[in-house]
């Protein structure tokens, strides 16, 4: 995979545990098959990472590391250029303009640790329903 893979997308990234990393990997999915883009995890594993998350391939299959994680070097190369959707308010952000920076490449970011990623115009009781 190449950073150029990553553009358009949702990409999930947590350095911590795995609880933290998974909840990012789920709201990234959510949001990535409501808007008809890929999504990608930054599984990075350098520094202080925890033992017990350094190899992804103990929790997930092979095929689906090849087709989605990519590492540190890859994420040290986006990370600057990714819009952290915590970031996409009401005052800044509406479906239409989110979408269109979607479509012309704009990344952005899951790393929600904890909760369900809802987006200004989204129903905030239906996408918890479909996340639980």
């Amino acid at each position: 995979m190449k950073a150029s893979d990553t553009k358009g997308s949702i990409v999930a990234h947590r350095n911590d545990g795995m609880g933290a990393r998974v909840i990012a990997m789920l709201n990234a999915v959510r949001v990535a098959q409501d808007y008809g883009v890929p999504y990608f995890v930054g599984w990075t594993t350098h520094g202080r990472t925890r033992e017990e998350v350094r190899d992804p391939s103990f929790i997930f299959h092979p095929d689906y590391i090849a087709d989605r994680f990519f590492d540190v070097e890859i994420m040290s190369e986006i990370y600057d250029d990714l819009i952290d959707l915590s970031t996409v308010d009401v005052h800044n952000w509406d479906k239409a303009k989110f979408c269109k920076a979607l479509s012309k490449g704009k990344s952005f970011l899951s790393d929600a640790a904890m909760g369900v990623t809802v987006l200004p115009w989204e129903d905030e009781a239906d996408v918890a329903a479909r996340m639980h």
